[in-house]
């Protein structure tokens, strides 16, 4: 949880500055509303880092145009040097999610154990279905996650290399 407590604390501030509600669930898909039920969806990362999205099952359904509140931070977790506020359309959104990838990597980890025996096949699978993902063009990178416990999971996040673009196209101001 120490980890995330930067990510709490801009979250906190976020809302309390753009007047929105916070989401009474943690595990919610969203972090907060607008007043208007439009969903908000807030995040920290270093300077020139990826944003990490969650869940990439999650993302590829998303049905809603939705407003992101991205904070970079450099050197002390706590100090923001950029924000950026974007409305995302949902139609955009979804376009970056090839459906038939999407239905193909629900069965990603068919046959893959945690066990360390599985390791080989399991980084001959992913690269190809990296491969396969970055032959789509997305502004979406897939981020397959498996470890030797139990963590068997897929998330995803937006490439940094492709922010620009969304900010070009989805600013946004409250």
């Amino acid at each position: 949880m120490e980890r995330q407590s930067h990510g709490f604390i801009f979250e906190k501030n976020s809302i309390k500055d753009f007047n929105l509600i916070k989401s009474d669930n943690y595990t919610s898909p969203w972090d907060a509303f607008t007043k208007n039920g439009i969903p908000v969806s807030i995040k920290t990362k270093k300077l020139g880092c990826s944003i990490e999205m969650g869940d990439f099952f999650r993302q590829s359904r998303v049905d809603k145009d939705f407003i992101l509140i991205v904070g970079f931070w450099e050197g002390n977790k706590n100090n923001i040097v950029e924000k950026y506020i974007l409305k995302i359309d949902a139609d955009y959104w979804n376009s970056q999610f090839d459906n038939e990838l999407v239905e193909q990597f629900t069965h990603i980890f068919d046959g893959i154990t945690n066990d360390y025996s599985d390791d080989n096949k399991w980084k001959i699978r992913i690269k190809e279905a990296n491969q396969l993902w970055d032959s789509t063009g997305s502004i979406i990178k897939v981020n397959f996650k498996r470890d030797h416990k139990r963590q068997k999971r897929v998330q995803c996040s937006i490439r940094k290399e492709c922010f620009q673009e969304l900010i070009d196209n989805y600013s946004y101001s409250f």
